[in-house]
């Protein structure tokens, strides 16, 4: 009788365990304890207690946890391994781990509620280097050399569990070989950009085609070592197209790949409207993301060079959309800009326009 009374009890600790759950977060990579309490979504914030650098999280619930991931399930070991989880949150059941030069993700065992305290169902991931370039084709033999910061973002998520305490960025060409790489700067996960010294590329434009160079992001030691790679790459490309009066590029968080630009720029004598059609590729999100700027740019045909440029925040009517929506890949989207906002090209030159969503 006594075996059996025991045995009830604790299953009845076990099944209540999460009631009581609790933990102490300490704060990281320049992120400060109310920071850490403001996005946490588990426990509910008023179970949430900053003491100087420390984060208190007490009475971690089921309810709360299967809320926040919106599962159904009550298995503490099946919300842990919940796809719904997201991955990027520095406080959660799953965790990032070196594998072979790279980094993947795993869940944590043993499964314990404590696991979920300062979860964050909206941490953002890594944002790699990525830039693009358009010119109309020069003289044959011709290039052009771009120089431009690099920057990236490591995250939400604490590299310094795996060791790491800087990153940098090595660009490779075509056949893997590296291409330029940047110096190193410690990380700081606290929503900043890390800002490397500019990168330099050469890009040929005698020839109609497109070049491009793959990004990687290394985590890594003060003195440079590498620890390991981000699984984000990001792309540097040039675009030389037969020549044009107008090009319309889209980049969405920097990413010049989200949507495949369809034919060349249109010039619409009604409302001098500039159009071109999108589809969307499925690199990076699109939903939400709100037109940002526009930057129209007048350059020379022959030598490519920038020969005035102006940046425009607030938009009219012929400059839309506004905003970008949930997309399947290979949904159509048509991206339309005023050219009246700029002088319009002579023979001798071409409008380059450049549509920023973030």
């Amino acid at each position: 009788m006594k075996k059996s009374v025991f045995l009830l009890v604790l299953v009845l600790i076990l099944s209540i365990q999460g009631l009581f759950a609790q933990k102490v977060l300490n704060t990281y990579a320049g992120f400060t304890g109310t920071d850490i309490k403001n996005r946490a979504d588990i426990p509910l914030q008023t179970n949430i207690v900053v003491n100087g650098s420390t984060v208190e999280c007490r009475n971690i619930t089921t309810t709360n946890i299967r809320t926040v991931i919106n599962e159904t399930v009550t298995g503490i070991g099946a919300l842990c391994q919940s796809p719904n989880v997201n991955k990027w949150s520095n406080y959660g059941p799953r965790e990032w781990l070196i594998v072979g030069g790279g980094i993947e993700n795993s869940v944590k065992v043993p499964y314990q509620f404590g696991s979920f305290a300062g979860y964050d169902k909206e941490a953002v991931e890594p944002i790699p280097f990525s830039a693009s370039f358009e010119y109309t084709k020069g003289a044959t033999g011709s290039t052009i050399t771009q120089s431009i910061a690099a920057k990236i973002k490591t995250g939400q998520y604490d590299w310094g569990k795996l060791g790491a305490t800087h990153a940098k960025v090595i660009v490779y060409d075509s056949d893997n070989m590296i291409y330029s790489q940047s110096g190193i700067l410690p990380i700081n996960g606290a929503g900043n950009f890390l800002t490397f010294d500019n990168v330099s590329f050469t890009f040929p434009t005698g020839v109609v085609g497109v070049t491009e160079y793959v990004t990687k992001t290394y985590i890594c030691t003060s003195d440079g070592s590498e620890l390991a790679y981000l699984p984000q790459f990001g792309n540097v490309t040039c675009t030389i197209i037969a020549p044009t009066a107008y090009i319309l590029t889209v980049k969405v968080s920097a990413n010049v790949k989200t949507f495949t630009m369809i034919g060349e720029a249109d010039h619409l004598t009604n409302g001098n409207v500039v159009t071109r059609s999108g589809t969307y590729s499925g690199t990076g999100t699109v939903n939400g993301k709100a037109l940002n700027n526009i930057v129209y740019e007048l350059l020379n045909k022959t030598t490519n060079a920038i020969e005035s440029t102006s940046t425009v925040t607030t938009f009219n009517a012929y400059e839309y959309p506004l905003n970008l929506y949930d997309m399947m890949v290979n949904d159509a989207e048509l991206f339309s800009v005023d050219q009246s906002r700029f002088t319009p090209p002579t023979a001798t030159q071409y409008v380059r326009i450049i549509m920023n969503y973030l």
